[in-house]
């Protein structure tokens, strides 16, 4: 039998969603493309502007850079007063994240201050001497019966507690009682073996509790006895329990400190923040001692050279002088010659808008992220001093400090000390066990852990000294 052949029927429906998807599929496209693509053209664009203007060399050079002869014949550097001429400066948030410094601490072990507290005296000796957390210590003494368990408080009857010395030395630490057997839960035979279990001896406050016949007398010193503050030669330190003085990042009476190696005492302990921080509690933070605040007001790119703002650099600067704490600034230079650091300098100032700062204002210069593919990654002695000295003599010439920010092994290797110790020099160096930086020259502040722990700050925190 001869087959019939019959054409399929297609439905309506079907056709029309085959048609609507035809359209659709490529405007999806196109949409999706637009949003992976946009930033990536947007940061190309706004590079190929600083691109053209830096190739615009001879009048922005003239214009930037108006060398004034003094009678030392030393060049000074005014600031690019039009800042509206550069490409569009961005907002750190829309920078690549490979194209800056992050928050990644590098210190090996945490800054999380010892707790040490004093009795603030007025009495004669004897002084009482009291625990990290503020509590009275005391020696105890105790009277035990025939099988050598604690006596009860005023009957003198026998406990079943046995008294504990830890550690061996001679201090009741705890009580322990045995159980000769413990209770079986429900359908389990009970234990034959019995176990000791432990009973507190002492209340929050390091005295007794009331049941047992345990006496406690208040630990004490003699007044002028090697314990607390003392100044040696002009310099400050502070003396612990040991008769030894304390090193490292202490919290003594609710402020903090910091002693090095051999004890002595930095004159003043900071911080900086950036917008990584986020909303910094500087109430809390100056209640805390700490004397200064170095915000960053913004940055270059690493490879890029596109320049960025801090979004929050205005918000930390006002709120910290708000607390009565002492400001300074920094920006992020991956500048390469004279006339970019120039630029960033004019780009701090035309943020800080005249405002008055306690510190200086430090070119952060670093080996960056990205080494050895950094722009600045391969600049010379020589190329570096010329960019650190045209970013602080931008600087001063409107009135602020300036100063260099860099870490040890950079400044040691790639810049002259001789050609930029008329600057505060910033050293980053995170040593252990408290040791001082091996730079062989002078520096002004030392940040010596990028993990410390601010109540009021959260996450880590770059902690700096003055000694």
């Amino acid at each position: 039998m001869k087959k019939e052949n019959k054409a399929v029927a297609v439905k309506p429906d079907r056709v029309k969603i085959e048609k609507l998807l035809m359209i659709l599929l490529p405007c999806a496209a196109l949409l999706i493309s637009y949003y992976i693509l946009a930033p990536q053209l947007k940061l190309l664009y706004a590079h190929m502007q600083q691109e053209n203007y830096a190739a615009s060399a001879p009048a922005v050079a003239d214009d930037a850079l108006t060398p004034v002869e003094d009678s030392e014949a030393a060049a000074e550097f005014a600031p690019i007063e039009d800042v509206s001429r550069f490409p569009d400066v961005l907002d750190m948030s829309e920078m690549d994240a490979g194209e800056i410094k992050d928050n990644t601490p590098h210190a090996s072990q945490p800054a999380v201050p010892e707790i040490i507290y004093t009795q603030d005296h007025q009495s004669p000796n004897p002084l009482q001497i009291f625990d990290s957390m503020g509590r009275t210590m005391y020696t105890y003494s105790f009277k035990t019966g025939s099988t050598g368990c604690l006596l009860y408080r005023g009957s003198g009857e026998e406990s079943d507690v046995i008294p504990v010395d830890e550690n061996g030395d001679g201090v009741l630490d705890y009580g322990l009682r045995y159980i000769p057997n413990k209770p079986s839960a429900e359908g389990m035979s009970p234990m034959t073996e019995g176990y000791y279990e432990s009973v507190t001896l002492f209340n929050e406050d390091n005295s007794p509790v009331d049941e047992y016949d345990i006496s406690a007398i208040p630990l004490t010193r003699p007044e002028g006895s090697n314990v607390g503050w003392k100044t040696e030669n002009g310099k400050t330190y502070y003396y612990g329990q040991n008769g030894l003085p304390v090193t490292g990042l202490k919290s003594i009476d609710g402020k903090l400190y910091y002693f090095n190696r051999n004890g002595e005492r930095a004159s003043q302990i900071g911080v900086d923040v950036s917008c990584f921080n986020g909303t910094v509690n500087y109430a809390s933070v100056k209640s805390q001692g700490i004397d200064f605040v170095i915000v960053r007001v913004g940055g270059r790119g690493w490879e890029s050279g596109l320049m960025y703002e801090d979004s929050m650099a205005m918000d930390h600067i006002r709120s910290a002088k708000a607390a009565g704490l002492k400001v300074g600034a920094y920006f992020y230079s991956t500048a390469v010659n004279i006339a970019e650091a120039v630029q960033e300098a004019s780009l701090v100032l035309e943020q800080l808008d005249g405002m008055e700062l306690e510190m200086p204002v430090f070119i952060d210069m670093e080996y960056s992220g990205s080494f050895p593919r950094g722009r600045a990654d391969a600049l010379n002695s020589a190329q570096r001093v010329e960019i650190i000295g045209a970013f602080c003599k931008t600087m001063e010439n409107c009135g602020y400090e300036a100063g260099i920010y860099s870490g040890e092994s950079l400044l040691s290797s790639s810049v002259d000390h001789s050609s930029i110790e008329q600057y505060c020099i910033w050293l980053a160096n995170y040593t252990e066990n408290n040791a001082m930086p091996t730079y062989p020259h002078s520096y002004d502040i030392w940040q010596f852990t990028d993990r410390g722990v601010v109540e009021g700050m959260g996450g880590n925190v770059d902690i700096n000294v003055i000694f």
